[in-house]
């Protein structure tokens, strides 16, 4: 527990506030903090935050905090919370809302979270509906994950639950249009007054890490190691990306069972390379990668097949 002096948090933080709970249709001191969204939550597990608390930093204006949590990326938007409030505080909305504002302050606290939505928003504006076998090969390839629980594919394709052909619907122009209607709309919210917060809160960050380093360099100690790597890790540069996709790469590779490893070589260097120039070579890698794992994926139930 820590006190919170509330005559030093900023009026902006009080007016994001406001314009969180007016996005999400939900007025924040309804919530009484009995704790049943966090009792119920199927994610609390994984979050750094739970949801009654992220509730509590909003009711005290500490917004900031609030965009900087993993809790509103990690949601699955399931309802539970909401169906459970006794106040009727639509909780899955205000994660929702939370989380249009940390992207629009230039916070990513999951990036995979951000990547995946937009690979999967990318595949419904293609053709009308989501083709799971693709997506999965696209995200895979494009968050470093590069084999992951490709074990299971050749066993679904077998079974017929996934398949190699691109499934589509009849009017996709419709589909289209419709996706491209919600995209221009958006969210109600005000992408400078949260774009401020977080540079502010940068800057705050970066000036205490500067007297703390001088007032270490006086005292002859060695300078004093970073606290942003969660602000930094929310805007990677490409170099940043590239440094990320490789590490989850070489995690994959060295956790994905040997049957399927050896049907695949991957240079790391190259891939790292082309990755981090531009999003037509993203777009570009992502579409033969796919192709290249579902492809090793066929050649191994066709293998399986002709025993």
């Amino acid at each position: 527990m820590r006190n919170v002096n509330l005559s030093q948090v900023p009026a902006s933080d009080f007016s994001a506030r406001e314009v969180i709970a007016q996005e999400a249709g939900v007025d924040f001191l309804d919530c009484y903090q009995c704790g049943k969204c966090t009792a119920g939550c199927p994610m609390a597990h994984a979050m750094d935050l739970m949801p009654r608390e992220l509730i509590r930093l909003l009711q005290l204006g500490l917004v900031d905090e609030a965009l900087r949590a993993k809790t509103p990326w990690i949601c699955a938007q399931c309802a539970v919370c909401t169906a459970r409030c006794p106040q009727n505080v639509d909780i899955a909305a205000i994660m929702r809302a939370v989380r249009h504002a940390s992207k629009d302050a230039g916070y990513k606290p999951v990036r995979e979270s951000d990547l995946f939505d937009r690979l999967f928003v990318d595949g419904i504006r293609a053709h009308g509906r989501s083709n799971e076998q693709y997506l999965a090969a696209k995200y895979n390839f494009a968050s470093g994950h590069l084999l992951q629980d490709m074990a299971n594919a050749p066993k679904m394709m077998e079974r017929g639950m996934v398949g190699m052909e691109m499934q589509n619907v009849e009017s996709r122009e419709a589909v289209r249009s419709i996706v491209e209607k919600v995209m221009a709309s958006g969210s109600s919210i005000d992408e400078e007054l949260f774009q401020e917060i977080g540079a502010r809160s940068r800057l705050g960050i970066r000036k205490v890490e500067e007297l703390e380093a001088a007032l270490l360099e006086q005292a002859g100690s060695a300078a004093v190691q970073r606290r942003t790597e969660a602000v930094d890790q929310a805007l990677p540069s490409p170099p940043g990306r590239a440094a990320q996709w490789a590490s989850n790469a070489r995690a994959s590779i060295r956790t994905t069972p040997s049957i399927v490893r050896s049907g695949m070589e991957v240079n790391l260097g190259s891939i790292v390379a082309a990755l981090s120039k531009d999003k037509a070579v993203q777009k570009t890698a992502s579409g033969a990668a796919g192709a290249a794992v579902l492809g090793f994926a066929m050649k191994r139930l066709l293998k399986r097949k002709g025993r």
